[in-house]
């Protein structure tokens, strides 16, 4: 798809060049007025796009330093946006990150508050698989005895019936 009121800005000179695009495979080609290629094409896999008022801006690179300016009601807008979104629905973690920001907070909390109680139940399961009751009345036998100890060192009368 060709149009001359494309903007391309190669990130040396600040002053821009009109060119015309294509859209060659997985690849976008940028071609000066006189139909003579600029640059090698631009993966689309590495391409974003940033909608301001009525413009739109497309980073043709990671760094952001080669970008079209364009017409939001360009085709060739539509064309790209429709081509990243292609790209982009492929992958699962970038969907994901579109999404509202309301979103992913409750589907942290959801889950956060999953996990508290998966563990609040797995963990008294896990004490008494790992701790024999034998074990446990040992455990408490000698708190009790510890707690005697220091209730005579301070002074408080000690308790008479005991637990046993």
């Amino acid at each position: 798809m060709d149009n001359a009121s494309i903007l391309y800005y190669n990130g040396v000179t600040a002053q821009p060049t009109e060119v015309s695009l294509r859209i060659q495979g997985d690849e976008i080609f940028l071609y000066d007025v006189d139909g003579l290629p600029l640059k090698a094409g631009f993966p689309l896999s590495e391409i974003t796009c940033n909608r301001i008022g009525r413009m739109s801006f497309v980073y043709l690179d990671s760094s952001g330093l080669h970008y079209i300016q364009l017409p939001f009601v360009d085709p060739f807008e539509r064309q790209i946006t429709h081509e990243i979104g292609k790209k982009a629905a492929k992958n699962g973690t970038q969907r994901l990150m579109r999404q509202k920001t309301y979103t992913l907070l409750i589907l942290a909390v959801a889950l956060s508050a999953a996990l508290y109680f998966f563990l609040i139940t797995m963990i008294p399961f896990a004490g008494m698989k790992l701790i024999n009751v034998q074990n446990e009345m040992v455990i408490g036998d000698k708190l009790h005895e510890a707690m005697m100890k220091e209730a005579r060192l301070i002074g408080n009368d000690s308790d008479t019936i005991g637990s046993k």
